[in-house]
């Protein structure tokens, strides 16, 4: 039998089972109004409990196809990766890692080539990108300028970006994600000014 009717009929008969027993203990009640009421308080019982189990399983379920909706978009394509960079640009001079918690995705990390571009000068490869150090003609920072959102009532914190400006028309502004902390991001941008000063 489904566990889910034996489930119910479980709680049907321990709310009879207990209904009658109060009823006999409290006497001066007939064994015919004893068993109408512990039926009448059995099945009201457990079309409520039934109603608020059958909620909370499909909210959970609901909540469950959310997680799952973040966590699968969350998910690295096995494209783009940092893995998948340096088998196409080759091992790294350096690697920055800019935001830590987004694993091994390709927006996490700046791999530095110190030789190679257009002049030899060396390049950066950012998020499947590969721009010339010459022609990167400043950084800036600043805060991402997208409102925070929130998932289940947890609110991501301020996104910052280091943004690398150049003369390359393909890709005239690079937007390098910087992670959530102020100091951890003042730090990267830091280290990527060091390896662009080098050469």
């Amino acid at each position: 039998m489904n566990k889910k009717i034996l489930r119910y009929i479980f709680v049907c008969v321990a709310v009879f089972a207990i209904s009658a027993v109060f009823d006999l203990i409290a006497g001066g009640k007939t064994t015919e109004v004893i068993l109408k009421r512990a039926a009448l308080y059995s099945i009201s019982f457990t079309i409520l409990w039934g109603l608020i189990v059958e909620r909370t399983r499909k909210n959970r379920e609901e909540e469950a196809a959310e997680n799952k909706e973040i966590i699968d978009s969350a998910d690295v394509p096995e494209s783009n990766t940092v893995e998948k960079m340096v088998e196409q640009y080759g091992e790294p001079d350096a690697t920055i890692v800019t935001d830590g918690t987004k694993g091994m995705a390709s927006d996490s990390t700046v791999l530095v080539y110190d030789h190679g571009g257009s002049d030899d000068k060396g390049f950066l490869v950012y998020d499947g990108h590969a721009i010339d150090k010459s022609s990167i003609t400043d950084l800036t920072f600043h805060r991402e300028e997208r409102a925070p959102y929130g998932v289940h009532n947890f609110t991501f914190p301020e996104l910052f970006e280091i943004v690398l400006n150049t003369t390359d028309d393909s890709h005239p502004k690079v937007f390098v994600n910087a992670g959530h902390d102020l100091e951890l991001a003042k730090e990267t941008m830091l280290e990527i000014r060091k390896h662009l000063s080098e050469n």
